[in-house]
């Protein structure tokens, strides 16, 4: 009896000692492959790794003499640059890579923090007066305070600033549009016409629906969200209104918000920028920005301009585009932020904006 139950005993120790190695063994095994498979994540995680750093070398190398390219680099090593940054230790070089991500980006995308300095303060040439629409006219600045029912004439050399037209002459005053010699206004009268104050064309019906107004070629076009209206000008003033666009194209004007001309006309609004040339659609696409532009932009640009320049107040920076579409480079300051004009002297190198009732100037 005694013998049976050591022998059982022997039996138990015996099962107890396999079970124990296969245990053992499964452990051992688990443990290699663990180790093995991080061996092989790591092997792949440095060939990634590697192949970042290659592509952000690479973007750093060319940021100058190639900006386009640099950008398209970052763009395609952001996303893996991300899914790194979550990792619970940080790689060194994908350390590296975050803390220099940020100048080379900006210097991609030639972002310049902008120096506003302040030509002129409208609210100390009279008390509460305030600009809502900024143009320029034979190197002054024209400045449309609407509330008011003022134009003023800035001098930016001089960094003075007169009001010239009260609200008798001008009415009830919505838009500013200027051509050499000559700054018309709409109002309730009508159009009225500077520097000799006149009514030149008399108010329509179809006015309220009118956003914008502009002059080209002596002709003054007026942008609705139905279309765009042209007046003929002439020696004896201003023709009747007639459409400029077909009716296929007055669908797609239904956002915008403002335009510039300089033999074609551009229209922006909902953050996009149409181009009509002789009252026919135009091709026209923005390429390597980096966000889109914001609600409420204004556009720039002239005859006499080789760029769009686009004041986006809501990001609080001016875009400049290439004419057929390609993203130049950008200026930020906080202090575009509420902005609502914009004028370029390229010749001069500046920028104007008009913020409330001050106008700044910016060197390019």
């Amino acid at each position: 009896m005694v013998r049976g139950n050591k022998d059982l005993d022997r039996k138990r120790m015996m099962w107890a000692g396999i079970g124990f190695l296969i245990v053992l063994v499964l452990l051992v095994g688990g443990w290699r492959w663990n180790e093995r498979n991080k061996q092989i994540e790591q092997s792949e995680q440095n060939k990634q790794i590697e192949t970042i750093a290659e592509k952000f070398n690479e973007a750093k190398a060319v940021v100058t003499l190639n900006p386009a390219r640099s950008r398209e680099l970052l763009k395609e090593v952001e996303p893996e640059v991300q899914k790194f940054k979550g990792t619970k230790k940080i790689d060194q070089r994908v350390s590296a890579i975050l803390g220099e991500w940020g100048g080379v980006w900006n210097e991609a995308m030639g972002t310049k923090l902008a120096s506003p300095e302040l030509i002129v303060d409208l609210g100390l040439v009279r008390e509460g007066m305030t600009g809502e629409k900024l143009e320029m006219r034979d190197g002054k600045l024209e400045v449309l305070d609407t509330q008011g029912g003022r134009l003023v004439e800035v001098d930016p050399e001089k960094k003075s600033a007169e009001v010239v037209v009260g609200k008798n002459d001008l009415g009830e005053a919505r838009l500013l549009a200027t051509y050499p010699g000559k700054t018309v206004v709409l109002s309730d009268k009508g159009i009225v016409e500077f520097p000799n104050p006149r009514v030149v064309v008399k108010p329509d019906d179809g006015w309220k629906d009118v956003v914008d107004m502009g002059m080209w070629g002596g002709n003054i076009y007026l942008l609705s969200k139905t279309g765009i209206g042209k007046l003929q000008g002439g020696e004896n003033g201003y023709g009747a209104r007639q459409a400029w666009l077909g009716p296929e194209d007055h669908q797609p004007l239904a956002e915008a918000t403002n335009m510039a001309i300089d033999g074609s006309v551009w229209v922006i609004g909902g953050g996009n920028i149409l181009k009509y040339t002789r009252g026919v659609k135009d091709s026209f696409t923005i390429s390597g920005m980096d966000k889109a532009i914001g609600n409420g932009a204004v556009i720039y640009t002239d005859d006499e301009t080789e760029k769009l320049y686009v004041l986006d107040a809501t990001d609080g920076r001016v875009v400049v585009l290439a004419k057929t579409g390609e993203y130049q480079n950008q200026y930020t300051n906080d202090e575009m932020k509420g902005a609502t004009g914009l004028v370029v002297d390229e010749k001069a190198g500046k920028i104007y904006l008009l913020v409330g009732s001050k106008v700044y100037e910016i060197n390019k």
